[in-house]
């Protein structure tokens, strides 16, 4: 397939109004509160897999994995 070369208007105008996005606290996704952050890290000391931290709290593994990281680094554990 070759790249489309139709002409699409991406440039902001003057006095076009921008998207806002999302305001704090209204992901759509599941948000893992910092009181959660030591049970995470409890689980994964236990043996969890991210996968399954993840699935407890709503996120992706990944997400949890980081997650735990971060709150190591910050508790020095």
């Amino acid at each position: 397939m070759g790249a489309s070369h139709k002409y699409r208007p991406t440039r902001i105008r003057k006095h076009e109004d921008l998207h806002r996005g999302r305001e704090p606290g209204k992901a759509s996704k599941a948000i893992v509160r910092p009181e959660d952050y030591p049970r995470l890290l409890a689980m994964h000391q236990e043996g969890y897999l991210n996968s399954a931290i993840g699935r407890e709290f709503g996120i992706s593994g990944t997400h949890a994995g980081k997650l735990i990281r971060k709150y190591q680094a910050e508790a020095g554990v």
